[in-house]
């Protein structure tokens, strides 16, 4: 309450100044300093845990991929035929054939994959022209059904080839690759 003589007016209008010392101001900076650290210890902590919980997953996800391509190999690389991948550009190139090529030819596959001018001198004279006119013209999505032709194996027989591809197309719908079998 009011002590006698004093008015409302007066009770408001008194200010007390507080001083405090150099000693506890720094030590109240500190404190707040040491609350904004912990939280953001905190925060860094979480931070940590969610880091190591994405790591963890990835490799997760990284050996799951790894057992899928494996498997695919696996799959592609035991069948009864030829399998391959070619990137379609200026010259398009053979950028994975399958081993059953070195069974079924005589050739390694690096043969193929790492000399654009080797496959075309395996293919017979007369049937030269007409394949690579439609190898040419895979990137133009003109891919022919069955092209068979025929080839010369590493010890000079000839054999007869069917081919069968497909494109695959990249983000904005151009042909990429053409794989086939």
């Amino acid at each position: 309450g009011l002590s006698v003589g004093e008015s409302k007016a007066d009770m408001w209008a008194t200010t007390e100044v507080v001083f405090f010392t150099q000693r506890e101001i720094t030590q109240y900076l500190l404190l707040i300093g040491l609350a904004v650290m912990a939280i953001l210890l905190i925060g860094l902590l979480g931070w940590v845990a969610s880091l190591r919980k994405n790591i963890a997953q990835r490799r997760r996800v990284e050996a799951q991929l790894r057992e899928v391509n494996a498997n695919y190999r696996n799959l592609i690389e035991q069948l009864p035929a030829i399998t391959y991948l070619v990137t379609l550009g200026e010259v398009n190139q053979i950028t994975y054939i399958s081993p059953q090529i070195e069974t079924l030819l005589g050739f390694p596959p690096e043969a193929l994959t790492q000399d654009s001018n080797f496959w075309p001198t395996r293919i017979h004279p007369d049937d030269r022209e007409r394949v690579l006119a439609a190898n040419r013209n895979l990137d133009l999505a003109q891919i022919p059904q069955g092209l068979i032709f025929r080839v010369f194996s590493r010890e000079g027989r000839v054999l007869w080839f069917q081919s069968h591809a497909s494109l695959l197309f990249d983000d904005e719908g151009r042909p990429r690759y053409a794989q086939g079998i």
